[in-house]
């Protein structure tokens, strides 16, 4: 009986150690396993970092490319309406000194044709030919006044246009921001 026991307690004590060495090899795999995912983890997750700050340039750039573009549309559109505004201002002067020409021949022509009449004729006509010539001026400057009026309404619908493409592309220009943040953000704690 006794040495049942003994065999008894030999072949326990043998499988106990089989059992702890099969335990601490399964631990071993386990950690060279682990330690091989952690390195595949770690270099993914640099590959995502460098990924999100390239998107995050990308985004960066695009922004400065619209708030250029705004500014180049406005420029041009400025330019446009400044060359109309001129034309029309130059129309207008240039109408002003034909009809004050045609009014001074007018003058001249009733002067000479006349000269052998009345003063009293003489005179009337030329009141007349003054009237004239006051009206004429009175409606060119009220065209002149009217092209300037609508060149500046021109220059601020222009103005007003900027401000909102710019407000726009501010806005953009800052969710872009933000976005290329919360990626880096999320970039850095994925690396941690």
């Amino acid at each position: 009986m006794k040495g049942e026991i003994g065999s008894k307690l030999r072949e326990g004590q043998t499988r106990q150690n089989a059992a702890k060495i099969d335990a601490e090899t399964k631990v071993i795999s386990l950690q060279r396993a682990g330690e091989s995912d952690k390195e595949g983890i770690k270099v993914r997750t640099e590959v995502k970092v460098f990924e999100n700050k390239r998107e995050a340039e990308v985004a960066e750039a695009n922004s400065e490319l619209a708030r250029k573009k705004a500014a180049w549309a406005k420029a041009a559109q400025v330019a446009e309406v400044e060359a109309a505004k001129a034309v029309a201002l130059r129309e207008a002067e240039l109408q002003g000194e034909v009809e004050r020409m045609n009014a001074l021949t007018t003058t001249e022509k009733l002067k000479a044709e006349f000269l052998s009449k009345a003063s009293v004729q003489y005179e009337t006509k030329v009141q007349e030919a003054n009237w004239e010539l006051y009206k004429k001026q009175k409606e060119a400057e009220a065209v002149l006044f009217e092209k300037k009026a609508e060149a500046e309404a021109q220059i601020a619908l222009a103005d007003a246009t900027f401000y909102a493409r710019k407000q726009t592309a501010e806005a953009e220009l800052y969710a872009k921001k933000k976005e290329a943040e919360g990626i880096m953000t999320l970039g850095q704690a994925q690396g941690v």
